[in-house]
């Protein structure tokens, strides 16, 4: 399970590289995982096996806790509404990655959008033309225009998301 790793924002780089490393070694070693939750949650009693996780729960708040990060809640809050078991942390882990692909397939949706308005301004197209060119509603195109326009032309794409999204 291949990933990129980032620095979260607003942390450390310092933490953020702890945080890289703890993942990594869990997602590797499941069975250290397995063994460190049974002696930090369990007094040592076999719960957490490598292949299963009986208190997932717990150990999703844990590793929150642990990490700072509460997409571990997170994602084990979705899967309960779903019905769906979550059998280990491979689980979790690729769910937390599926969405951050899902994630980052509209931002290169919504980049792609981005660009296509610049060439359409470039070409003195008005916000109706541009609307109905790319079959988007004129709000919609107007947001990104006025962005494009404020930043300018040769702000790149990923900047005007950024500005969109903040």
């Amino acid at each position: 399970m291949a990933r990129k790793k980032q620095k979260t924002e607003g942390q450390p780089e310092q933490i953020s590289n702890v945080k890289d490393v703890t993942e990594n070694t869990l997602e590797a070693e499941n069975d250290v995982f397995a063994d460190i939750m049974n002696v930090l949650l369990f007094g040592g009693r076999q719960e957490v096996t490598e292949n299963e996780l009986k208190h997932v729960q717990e150990v999703f708040q844990l590793m929150s806790a642990l990490t700072g990060d509460r997409r571990f809640e997170e994602t084990y809050q979705q899967t309960q509404e779903k019905g769906a078991k979550v059998g280990n942390m491979c689980e979790v882990l690729d769910k937390i990655e599926n969405r951050g692909v899902q994630k980052g397939l509209q931002q290169g949706r919504e980049q792609k959008t981005i660009a296509l308005i610049r060439k359409k301004i470039l070409k003195n197209k008005s916000i109706s033309e541009i609307a109905d060119a790319l079959e988007e509603t004129e709000e919609d195109i107007r947001k990104i225009y006025d962005v494009i326009q404020e930043m300018g032309l040769d702000t790149p794409d990923e900047d005007i998301y950024d500005r969109l999204h903040t």
